[in-house]
Parts: structure tokens; sequence; C-alpha cells
């Protein structure tokens, strides 16, 4: 609405067709208005008055679609050039803007993990790649230049005078819908010392973070809207229509030559912990990209930024050779059908061969081999799967052999179906499990890519033996000096201290967990990791610790904001954890638990007292030794009053409860969710 300077947003109005936005513009109030509805960001700049009469319904329709989810950016300058702002922010917030503070000078980036203080601007995604920024030549404020005074807003930028300058109002929680706001209040920063590296890129990146994407992502992944993920061909995959989708898009991005790299940089976009931290799609796009000859050139290079794991590269190999399969599927259906059969590739779902991919593709061998070259030896072991894969085979066979048998029985007939059956299902879980452990196979993976930079670790994943002699060793290119006593000996990865491991051998018990809870390394960094912390809290939370073990090691580290940035976890699966804990500790859940608590305790006591007066031989010493009273019971007298007898202590034995309340006795069998999945 600002009218006195000319056109000041024509670079503005520039840097954002640059980017694909379609922009319309105008001086005038009703205009504008009628615009709200054709738009998905609003922005106006604000002049030196306003007729309330004139334009009395302004606020309602810019509060209307802002309530419908659009985001609204508003720009006001020194007194008096914020009249249009004032009726906005009076409303939304409770405050009006005022002054006149001088400027002309660049603003520059806080620490990150620092508070904004004058003349700085703090890490956002409005400030993304600058490190300089034009504050303004003039400049107002809001009536508090005490951060913590303003509610319902947050503080992007101070300006020299130490006033707060730049200001955004983001969504509270996954159920606030209305529209972002970014209040600035210096709008000569768009015609004035306007440079592409600092104001453009504010702009853009601030027209970006309006549109609220990754709210709408979030909203999606939590409330069900999201698209949903399909299992297939024994490993977990995008559905097909969602497949077709993301093939189509990306065919009309790479139509455009500027453009061929766009696809792999969305995906690291999408991969990035600070962003969604999405794995799934983006290793998809990645697979896809491999297959598209204007894309596979830079495949190389953004797979550095998106594999991280073992994992992530056995997906992506996955992907690549279940598109290959399905692209060989589509053109020689009817010429290679017994072929296909019998490798078990069927059209839609068609599963790597022996569980086996075949990497025909140059540039996946290339970024395999990268990867591998670059494993560490903690990763290695960890994810060194070649014990679980010989477990696998032997309980496959072990079941193909029961299926031979249970043909040649004689039993009842539809007992041997049932049977049967059941013995079918179990050898197709086991066939498809070991296809899933075979494809990330490290050793396979080492000799596919020919990975050799690291020449001890990959002979110790490979499980060889020691060089026979000293020119042996040399030629191996083992470091150190050979040694003698290690002659023939079969060489393994060491395998890493894991949580998970402590508690497969020591077992899930209180003890085990609160070794693990206080346990840090040299750096004073906690060895659980953040993400383990969540996923296993309901267990934790049920083991009975001290409360103030709770609030010291489980509870300060839940909101730490330096963890939840390394850890990698997006907003959606911090709240599905709190939904989950919220249905799991509800109050009537609470008020049961109490209730066994307190009957547990009442038992162990009671226990005790008999104890005192009662000798040994009467109560009995142990499960063999049960005494007088047992032998009459049948059965210790400690199991009848409900306990379990550890060394010289008697336990209440509580009910456990599986997830969603399935009670363990009731005999219902359902599949886990494996290591660490949900709660």
């Amino acid at each position: 609405f600002y009218d006195m300077d000319g056109d000041i947003c024509r670079n503005a109005t520039a840097a954002l067709r640059s980017k694909g936005f379609e922009v319309r513009q105008t001086t005038d109030v009703d205009t504008f208005l009628k615009d709200l509805e054709w738009c998905d960001v609003a922005c106006f700049i604000s002049n030196m008055s306003f007729s309330t009469d004139k334009h009395k319904d302004f606020l309602d329709a810019v509060t209307e679609v802002r309530d419908q989810g659009k985001g609204i950016w508003i720009f006001a300058d020194n007194d008096p050039f914020y009249a249009h702002a004032n009726v906005v922010l009076k409303n939304w917030f409770g405050w009006e803007l005022e002054g006149n503070t001088p400027g002309g000078k660049v603003l520059s980036l806080a620490p990150e993990d620092g508070r904004v203080n004058t003349g700085q601007f703090a890490t956002h995604t409005l400030t993304n790649g600058i490190s300089k920024l034009f504050e303004g030549i003039t400049i107002c404020y809001p009536p508090f230049n005490n951060q913590d005074e303003l509610e319902d807003v947050e503080v992007v930028a101070m300006s020299t005078d130490g006033w707060p300058s730049i200001l955004v109002r983001d969504n509270l929680s996954i159920d606030d819908t209305r529209g972002r706001v970014v209040i600035d209040t210096a709008f000569t920063k768009l015609y004035c010392s306007w440079d592409n590296a600092g104001t453009a890129r504010f702009i853009v990146n601030g027209f970006v973070w309006l549109l609220g994407l990754e709210h709408r992502a979030l909203r999606c992944a939590v409330l069900g809207e999201a698209a949903t993920f399909q299992t297939k061909g024994g490993h977990r995959k995008i559905a097909k229509d969602q497949m077709e989708e993301l093939r189509e898009a990306v065919d009309r991005v790479v139509k455009f030559e500027t453009c061929a790299s766009f696809p792999l940089a969305v995906a690291i976009w999408l991969r990035n912990k600070s962003e969604l931290g999405n794995r799934i799609i983006s290793t998809t796009l990645l697979a896809l990209c491999t297959q598209c000859e204007a894309t596979k050139p830079f495949t190389r290079r953004a797979a550095r930024h998106l594999l991280k794991l073992p994992s992530d590269l056995a997906d992506f190999v996955r992907e690549v050779e279940q598109l290959g399969a399905e692209e060989a599927t589509e053109k020689e259906r009817e010429r290679e059908k017994d072929e296909a059969d019998k490798n078990k590739v069927a059209g839609d779902d068609a599963t790597v061969r022996a569980g086996k991919p075949m990497c025909r593709l140059a540039c996946v061998k290339k970024i395999t081999a990268d990867f591998v070259d670059g494993l560490s030896p903690y990763q290695a072991g960890k994810y060194d799967n070649a014990t679980k894969i010989r477990r696998t085979r032997k309980a496959l066979n072990k079941a193909k052999a029961s299926l031979a048998e249970c043909a040649k029985q004689g039993e009842n007939q539809a007992r041997a179906e049932v049977k049967r059956r059941g013995i079918e299902r179990r050898v197709q879980d086991l066939e498809t499990k070991l296809a899933q452990q075979q494809a990330g196979d490290l050793g396979w993976l080492i000799k596919r890519s020919h990975a050799h930079k690291n020449n001890e670790l990959m002979m110790q994943v490979l499980r060889k033996r020691y060089p026979l002699s000293p020119a042996e060793f040399a030629e191996s290119g083992l470091p150190g000096v050979f040694d003698p006593e290690k002659v023939a000996m079969k060489m393994r990865v060491e395998v890493p201290k894991t949580w998970d491991r402590e508690l497969s051998l020591k077992g899930n018990v209180p003890s085990t967990w609160a070794v693990l809870l206080r346990a840090k390394d040299n750096r004073g960094n906690h060895t659980l990791p953040y993400m383990a912390l969540l996923r296993n809290m309901r267990n934790i939370l049920l083991m009975g610790l001290p409360q103030r073990f709770l609030r010291d090691h489980v509870l300060r580290r839940l909101p730490a904001a330096r963890q939840i940035r390394g850890s990698g976890q997006t907003a959606a699966s911090i709240s599905h954890t709190w939904a989950t804990l919220e249905k799991e500790f509800s109050e009537e859940r609470l008020a049961e638990l109490h209730q066994q608590a307190t009957a547990g305790l009442y038992d162990i006591l009671t226990f005790r007292l008999m104890l005192k007066r009662l000798c040994r031989p009467i109560l009995g010493y142990d499960d063999k030794q049960i005494g007088l009273i047992g032998k009459f019971l049948g059965e210790p007298l400690w199991q009848s009053c409900g306990l379990r007898k550890q060394g010289e202590c008697y336990l209440a034995a509580s009910r456990v409860l599986h997830r969603d309340g399935q009670d363990p006795r009731l005999g219902v069998q359902q599949q886990g969710k494996g290591k660490g999945k949900g709660m």
C-alpha cells in the first residue's frame, strides 16, 4: 500500500519469479482483498494512514485467509508507516508497532545455540544460507525490547539499535492450522542496499517458509493423511501408484536441462535431520535417479548425503533391483515367463533373485564402493549380519524339512492340513527374511563393488584367514607387522557394545536400564541414543525406577534441543511417542498400576512376616526344597502368594501386557514390530 518511492517491490518480485513463484502486485486495498482467495501467501506493505470506514473488511479478510492456513508477511517502517500493520497486529497479538530508530547497518548471524543479541539474526529457515543481512534505513519496533515479553512470536533479528526487527509466528502445535506470520519492521531493505546473497535470499526463504510445507507434511504423517507405505517383496517400499507419481514428477523436472539435479536436491532436503529426516522417499528418489540418464551423473555425489547407515544402502540396492526387475518384467513378460517364475520375478511382486540383488549399473557399484570404503569398524561390527543369515538359513532348512515330513505322516487329514499351512507360512516368512538379510549383507556388497581401501576391515567382514607368511602379509595390504601367532586364524570384526546387545546379555531388568541410562562416553555424552530413549520410554517407565533417577537421567534429556537435532527424530516421531504414552498411561491405567503395586507390596511384606515366624523347613528354601507347606500345596508358598523368588529376594509377579493392552496369557500371537519399532 506504500506508493511514494515508485515500484519498491521490483527486486523482490524478480527474485520470486526466478524461483517459479507467480506474483500479483497492487497498491490498492480492494484489489488486494480480492486476490486473497487466489494466493497461497499474502504480503502487504503498510502506509502512513488507514481508513477504517473505507476498508472496514480489511482485518476480517486477512484474518480469514490466515485461519485457512495461508501465510501472511507484514512489512512496516518508521513512524508513521505502520498503520495497516497495527490494525492486524493489535487484533492478533495485542500490541502495536511504534517509534523510529536509525538503521543503515548490516546484521550478522548469531551463534547457533546462543541468544539473538543486538545486530544479529538467528538461524532460521528465513535466514538459511545468509551470513549478512541489511537491516533497512529506518526501523520501527514493538513495544517490548525484551524478547521474553513477546508472546506467540519468535524474534529472528535484533536491530543494531537493540530492538526486535524481524519476528515470526510459527504453528504452535500439530493441531494449529493457521497460517504463519512474518513481521518485518523495515521495508526499506526491499529497495535500498539490495543484494542477491542477502536480501533476495531472505525474501525467497520467507515466502517458502510461509507456505508451511513441512507443517502440512507433519500433519499428514501424524494424522494419517500421508502417503501410505506398503510391504511387498520382503521389504518396505512405496505403493505402486505413489511410485508412478514420483517417477512422473522426476520425468517432468528433468526435461529442463538446468533442473537435472533438482530431484536429488529434494531427496537430500528430505533426508536432512533438521528438516523431515525421511529415509523412504529420499532413498526411493535416489534409486529412481539411477534409472534416468539425465540424473545419473549426479547420483554418486548425492549418495554421500543420502546414505548414512548400512541399512540405507541395503534399502537403496533393493529398491534399484526392484525397479530393474519390474522394468525387465514389463518388457519381457511373455518371452521370459518361465525364467521369471524361476527367479520369483512376477509383476508387482518382483523380488531379488535368491535374495541377492544383481547390481548391473556402474553408478550403483560406485555408490556402493564409496559407502563400503568409508565404513567405520563400529558400523561394520554393528551391521554385519553374517551370523543372522546363517541362523535364518538354518531355521529355513529346518522348516522345509518339517514340511517334507508333514507330507509323509499319515495323520488326520484336517489336522495335517492345518499343520502344513502353518509350516508353509513359516517357510515363506523365513524366505522373505533371508532375502532381506542377504540384500544388505556387507560381505556380498564388498564382493560386488570391489571395495578395497580398508583392507583389514574388508578381510574381517569377509571372514578371511590371516596370511600364512610375511610375503602374503605384504601382498594383502594389512597394516602393521606380520604376527606369526595369528597365522591361519579367521579374522572377525569386533562386535561393539551397543545398548540392545547389553539388554540381550543382561536382561530387560531395572538394573540393566539403570546402567544404560547413566552411561556416558569420554566427552560426557550419553551412550544411549536419543532415538532409543524415545522408543523405549514406555518400557523404562514400567521398570519402577525411582522418580529422582528418572528426573535426572530421562526427563532432563527429553527437551534438550541439541540432542533432538542430533537424533534425526522428526516432530512426527516425537508426537507419536507422546500420543502412545498418553494412551498407555491414562488415568484408568495409572490407577490399575497403583493397585497392582500396592497388592504386590502387601504380598511381599506378608511373606516376610511369615518367614520371620516360621522356620525354613516349613516354608521352604528354594524352588526345589519347597518345605512342608509347599508339599501340601503342591507348589512353593511364595508362588501361592503371587511372588517369585530370586536369590534371597521375593519379587511381586506383575502381569505383563503387550502393546495395545494384549495379555500374553490369552495366547494371541501377533506379529512383532521388531527391535526398537514402536513403543
